[in-house]
């Protein structure tokens, strides 16, 4: 009794690895933020930098797309955290893809729109730059500038806010349901108190 019981443990942790390869989370993407060529950490979804450029990496498994919400309240943020069906949360509905490239190196301000960053190919994507390998898509993001789309404003790194709110979502509209199917889920606060 006691050998088969060592075997079934064998068993069952040679399998779980391969259970969990199994279950990759479909449209998932990781973020990574860097400053002064450093990758900065990231605790409990929030990141402090500096007022001054700094870059976002977005590593997908596949070419896909994020609608991201920056605002200066963690309001839509809030419902995002708490679980709020995406079609009942406007802010993250109807958005624009940005310019190819990000030109400007700037993020988009809007309470009431998600900007769409996407990587499709090496020509159309949404990303500063982007770098590729066997099995990951790294699209970058260099942030010099904010752009208040509710204002007009453009802040340069020393007016950075205090805070900016961002809310992720990687989503697929559904013609057939007239609605938006959602894969993933997750935020991000930029502290600039520092």
């Amino acid at each position: 009794m006691g050998r088969k019981i060592i075997v079934f443990v064998y068993l069952i942790l040679g399998i779980a690895p391969l259970i969990s390869i199994a279950q990759k989370c479909e449209r998932c993407f990781e973020i990574e933020v860097y400053q002064e060529n450093k990758k900065i950490d990231i605790q409990n979804n929030t990141v402090y930098l500096k007022r001054m450029p700094f870059e976002l990496h977005f590593i997908l498994n596949e070419p896909q797309g994020i609608a991201i919400n920056a605002c200066l309240s963690d309001t839509n943020m809030t419902d995002l955290i708490q679980g709020k069906p995406l079609n009942d949360m406007h802010p993250y509905l109807y958005g624009m893809a940005e310019e190819l490239h990000n030109p400007d190196r700037e993020i988009l301000i809007n309470s009431n729109a998600p900007s769409y960053w996407y990587y499709e190919d090496s020509i159309t994507h949404r990303f500063s730059s982007v770098s590729i390998s066997a099995d990951k898509i790294e699209g970058i993001r260099y942030i010099q500038q904010m752009t208040n789309v509710e204002t007009g404003e453009i802040l340069q790194v020393n007016q950075f806010p205090s805070r900016l709110y961002l809310g992720l979502i990687t989503c697929e509209w559904i013609a057939a349901t007239q609605s938006e199917k959602e894969y993933y889920r997750t935020h991000l606060t930029l502290d600039f108190g520092q």
